[in-house]
């Protein structure tokens, strides 16, 4: 069953904020600006090739100040929280915690390693503050040594390539539309896509290799510059409209408001965008949320699906990339 953790203290979710101010792989110091993304949070190690050892330098700060709140009148941040950075994947096999090192005014920072041997897909990196003495027992304050009291907003680090279509939810396929054997894809012989969903259980996305260099800029090899730039905000406005015409259909589609009774691709799907869509709760929660409330409030699960598709793709650092290769 779905559930969600209730936490019987105060805290400060998303208080603190994270900051890479350096990159190092292999001994080897990195451009900041071409593996970190600080608006998307966002680190991709994947275009690098054959690399071993990734060191990542990182600051935590509280720059609005939420942490003094958790604590009783008495105690100091510097003297009652610790800070630590924690690196987790579920398809590696290990997970790393940093243990941050105070640098005074509510700051900490640290180093903390990837080993490319170890992981594999992606990483959750976050910074978490927890209690590091033990407090006075007040009703609605934290006061056991190691209670978290306040954690960073997620940040994914992208070991391999991004998946752009979460959960394996659909396959591809070029085809030159004007010439092509379906009588769907000729009448679409102007158009660069087509999502196919005939079939409930195996849809399939379909590209026009027929609409000129349109094939040429999607296979671009580049990772980064103009080309790079184009080819990832023509694949974004694609996926954009079949990840959320796929999200719709999952929706729409189902029965009964219990993410078990989902099936396939669309629990796969469905999950993956509510974990992005509300972190404040468990994302089966979130799906539920969405079951429940379509007949009635599709504009709100739509305007759901919609911020959590954006966030997956990560648009506003790819439009942003696109506008400073163009002016370089």
């Amino acid at each position: 069953m779905p559930d969600a953790t209730f936490l019987p203290y105060k805290t400060a979710p998303d208080s603190l904020a994270v900051n890479i101010v350096g990159v190092s792989i292999d001994g080897e110091s990195k451009d900041i600006g071409e593996i970190v993304d600080h608006s998307a949070y966002q680190i991709q190690i994947s275009g690098v090739d054959d690399w071993v050892r990734t060191d990542l330098e990182i600051e935590v700060s509280d720059p609005n100040a939420e942490l003094p709140p958790v604590l009783s009148h008495e105690e100091s941040v510097d003297d009652a929280i610790d800070v630590y950075v924690t690196l987790k994947g579920g398809k590696g096999r290990t997970r790393s915690g940093l243990k941050l090192t105070p640098s005074g005014n509510s700051a900490w920072s640290g180093n903390i390693q990837i080993v490319r041997d170890n992981q594999l897909g992606s990483l959750d990196l976050e910074a978490v503050a927890v209690r590091r003495t033990r407090g006075e027992p007040d009703i609605g304050l934290a006061s056991w040594v190691g209670e978290r009291v306040a954690w960073s907003k997620r940040w994914m680090t992208y070991i391999d390539d991004k998946p752009l279509m979460p959960g394996g939810a659909i396959s591809g396929e070029w085809r030159d539309f004007e010439n092509d054997d379906s009588e769907e894809l000729r009448q679409r012989s102007d158009c660069a896509w087509y999502l196919n969903l005939s079939d409930p259980d195996k849809p399939k996305l379909y590209l026009n290799e027929g609409i000129d260099r349109l094939k040429g800029a999607l296979e671009a090899p580049a990772v980064r510059g103009r080309p790079a730039a184009v080819r990832d905000v023509i694949a974004q406005s694609i996926l954009q409209s079949a990840l959320i015409a796929l999200c719709v259909e999952a929706i729409s589609g189902a029965d009964e408001p219990k993410v078990e009774d989902l099936d396939g691709w669309r629990k796969s799907l469905l999950v993956a965008m509510g974990k992005l869509a509300d972190d404040s709760q468990s994302p089966e929660l979130v799906v539920e949320g969405w079951l429940e409330a379509w007949q009635q409030d599709s504009k709100n699960v739509i305007a759901g699906i919609t911020t959590a598709v954006q966030r997956h793709l990560g648009m506003p650092a790819t439009a942003t990339r696109l506008v400073r290769a163009m002016e370089s």
